[in-house]
């Protein structure tokens, strides 16, 4: 089956721990539990959060971009992972193309963890498309759009993971998937000179 997700991350192995409005503390998963095979919310889905959460967690994340070139540029992160991004003219992903993929990738991984509780999917294909925008206001992507081609085989197992598949997708849009959340609520850039207040 195919579903639409519009643009609304990583995975991590500490808990929230949620300060509820009677002072209560509830320890939760970073990833909540797969939803129940009805379909029904999950005990804190994103919308219990609403109103509880007083607290803020932060956990900084960085990567490094190198010039090689004026058509190919290295980014590395703390871990030592490379990728090699170009301006377009040869196979590189440039910079809009990554950004693409890192939507559909964050989603893909939320999506894979919710699902594959229940079954192992035959088919997961992700295309994440745009359109390329240039104006007097600036360069931008505009209609953001997921697609999620998953199929799981036939059986009990899948026919429960076909049922928490739409649920899930919307898990990943609206609080799940990191990447897609930044874009989707427009989270201001800062860029500046190195060393320069």
């Amino acid at each position: 089956m195919k579903l639409g997700l519009g643009v609304g991350g990583r995975h991590a192995a500490w808990t929230l721990q949620v300060l509820c409005a009677d002072g209560r503390r509830v320890s939760a998963p970073r990833h909540a539990p797969a939803a129940p095979d009805d379909g029904g919310s999950p005990s804190y889905a994103p919308t219990a959060y609403a109103g509880a959460m007083t607290e803020q967690i932060k956990s900084p994340r960085a990567v490094d971009v190198h010039r090689v070139s004026s058509t190919d540029f290295r980014a590395t992160n703390e871990r030592g992972g490379e990728i090699a991004i170009g301006t377009g003219g040869d196979e590189l992903f440039t910079p809009v193309e990554l950004l693409l993929a890192a939507i559909a990738a964050c989603g893909s991984i939320d999506v894979d963890m919710l699902t594959t509780r229940r079954a192992v999917p035959e088919v997961f294909a992700v295309e994440a498309a745009g359109t390329s925008v240039k104006d007097a206001t600036g360069n931008r992507l505009e209609d953001i759009r997921v697609t999620f081609d998953v199929r799981f085989p036939e059986g009990e197992d899948g026919d429960r993971a076909r049922r928490i598949l739409d649920q899930s997708i919307a898990r990943a849009r609206d609080f799940l998937c990191t990447v897609s959340r930044t874009v989707a609520i427009g989270t201001p850039v800062e860029m500046v000179p190195a060393n320069r207040e």
